[in-house]
């Protein structure tokens, strides 16, 4: 995935979270409906990518936790304890034992 499509993905999602949105073949048209927030180059990419198709946008916060769960795994598997991984990502030990109560062994 090329940088103008990462941020052209991203603008997407930040205008339009937890919606459904049909992306235009038109980069000019994709440019009207963001014309803040997309540069041409980015348009271009998305239109390319995937315009003429419906797409869910997910919410930035959704896709901020996953990052942050894939991290608490990793940490885990380092070997850091319940207590160390909750007081370095700011929640508290029995939220970090939920988070990894969900990963697959």
């Amino acid at each position: 995935m090329t940088p103008a499509l990462q941020t052209g993905l991203q603008a997407l999602s930040r205008h339009f979270a937890g919606r459904h949105v049909r992306v235009p073949r038109d980069p000019a048209k994709l440019l009207r409906l963001l014309p803040s927030e997309l540069d041409a180059a980015s348009a271009a990419e998305v239109c390319e990518a995937v315009g003429g198709s419906r797409l869910f946008c997910r919410k930035q916060t959704r896709t901020l936790a996953e990052a942050r769960n894939s991290l608490i795994r990793v940490r885990r598997a380092q070997g850091a304890t319940l207590q160390a991984i909750a007081d370095e990502f700011g929640i508290s030990p029995r939220h970090v034992s939920n988070i990894l109560k969900d990963t697959p062994k």
